[in-house]
């Protein structure tokens, strides 16, 4: 493997230096962080994740008048969405001549417990983007998130369910640009953002989470500049800070490394969400941890540690899901 400058082995051990580690691979993944503390839901098996769905009125519905026949016919209004189960893995490996050498009271920072410790961080980080792929990815053997669910074509298949067939299976979008008559600026984007929440009211539901681009958040936050202090507090406890749009919280997706930063798209794009009906589903057994405890290599002085995953990412409802687009 490549080294940056001294190597790990160096890095770790003894020698005039600060006793921690500082972190400069970690990426910005808010709308990943929300899921798992808000909507994570474990399952111990299953030969799918299946989510139940209620798609249509009963449709014996009628007035009547005195001995006038009833309708009394069967109504079908509920089915499901079926998601495979993806898998992922993330390798801990160290040798014989690393533990030796970072061992004893030279071992500074303990080489094996940062290997760990940088494993579940490059989880994180591949994960913050997964939830934002659309599952095609690794011959489709990647997770499907808002790539699939709240993509800018809406007629898609997901869950095993054809959007083109069935139009209530089709999230909303809103092309800001054809809605604004031009581009969209500090000026406009809160007349679009409008717009594209009305088209996503239910009843006394409403979008909770709005993801944005640099570009975007640029914009919405400088259309809050008389009114700074109407800002969110909620996401600081998962490590990031937000504005407000009506009750939502909008959150940066971009920045350093984000899915959404300017140096990864080559349009702004915006997601209004409704999380409620998003999930991040794990298997109980496949929740990152290490499985199968230390193997040792049968030719080589060394062993690995293997940390799994398995799960997908659901949805039980895209109607209450939009897009703002360039």
């Amino acid at each position: 493997m490549a080294t940056v400058n001294i190597g790990q082995i160096v890095a770790t051990t003894l020698r005039n230096r600060r006793s921690e580690l500082q972190d400069n691979m970690s990426d910005n993944v808010p709308f990943y962080n929300r899921l798992r503390r808000k909507n994570k839901m474990n399952l111990d098996g299953g030969r799918d994740i299946v989510i139940p769905l209620e798609y249509a009125e009963n449709g014996s519905f009628q007035f009547y008048s005195g001995y006038e026949t009833l309708n009394i016919s069967v109504n079908d209004f509920i089915d499901a969405a079926v998601y495979d189960w993806k898998q992922a893995s993330v390798a801990v490996s160290i040798s014989g001549l690393e533990q030796i050498k970072n061992s004893g009271k030279s071992a500074l920072i303990k080489l094996l417990s940062s290997k760990i410790n940088n494993a579940r961080k490059t989880y994180v980080n591949q994960m913050g983007a997964q939830v934002h792929a659309d599952g095609t990815g690794s011959g489709g053997k990647e997770i499907g998130g808002l790539g699939l669910f709240n993509p800018t074509t809406n007629t898609n298949s997901a869950g095993g369910i054809d959007a083109n067939t069935y139009a209530w299976w089709r999230n909303v979008v809103l092309d800001f640009t054809t809605f604004n008559s031009g581009a969209t600026t500090s000026s406009n984007i809160q007349a679009a953002m409008r717009n594209l929440y009305i088209q996503l009211m239910l009843n006394s539901e409403r979008p909770d989470l709005v993801l944005m681009d640099d570009l975007y958040y640029g914009h919405f936050w400088g259309s809050l500049t008389a009114i700074q202090q109407i800002t969110g507090t909620s996401e600081g406890k998962a490590g990031f800070s937000s504005l407000k749009f009506v009750d939502a919280d909008v959150v940066n997706e971009g920045g350093i490394g984000g899915n959404l930063s300017n140096a990864t798209l080559a349009n702004s794009v915006m997601h209004m969400l409704t999380t409620d009906y998003l999930n991040f589903t794990t298997h109980t057994d496949r929740d990152i941890e290490i499985v199968g405890g230390e193997r040792q290599s049968l030719n080589q002085d060394a062993t690995v540690q293997l940390m799994l995953w398995a799960g997908n990412m659901t949805c039980s409802n895209r109607r209450q899901l939009g897009r703002g687009k360039e």
